[in-house]
C-alpha cells in the first residue's frame, strides 16, 4: 500500500530505459517506467492513470511516454503554495 501511494513515474527522458528504479528523490518507495505501466493499462483495460501526491507546474502534467499517442500518466495536485512551493 505504501508503494501504491508514493511511487512516482520515472522523469519523462529516463522512462523508456528502466522498468523499476529506487526513489531517491523522496528517499522512498520506486519510480517506474513505460514496461510496468503499459503492462497495468493492457491487463486491465485502462487508458491511463490518474495520480496525485506529486508537486506540479500548474497543477497538472502530463507524461506522455510514447510519441503519437495520448499521455499514458496524468499526475494532478492542487494543493496552492504546498510546503513553500508556488
Amino acid at each position: 500500500v505504501f508503494d501504491l501511494l508514493w511511487a512516482d513515474p520515472f522523469p519523462d527522458n529516463e522512462c523508456r530505459n528502466h522498468s523499476y528504479g529506487p526513489n531517491m528523490t523522496r528517499d522512498a518507495s520506486y519510480f517506474f517506467g513505460l514496461k510496468p505501466v503499459t503492462k497495468l493499462l493492457c491487463e486491465q483495460n485502462y487508458i491511463a492513470i490518474i495520480r496525485a501526491h506529486e508537486v506540479c507546474d500548474n497543477g497538472f502534467k502530463m507524461h506522455g511516454w510514447v510519441e503519437g499517442l495520448p499521455p499514458q500518466i496524468y499526475t494532478v495536485f492542487s494543493a496552492p503554495n504546498y510546503c513553500g512551493s508556488e
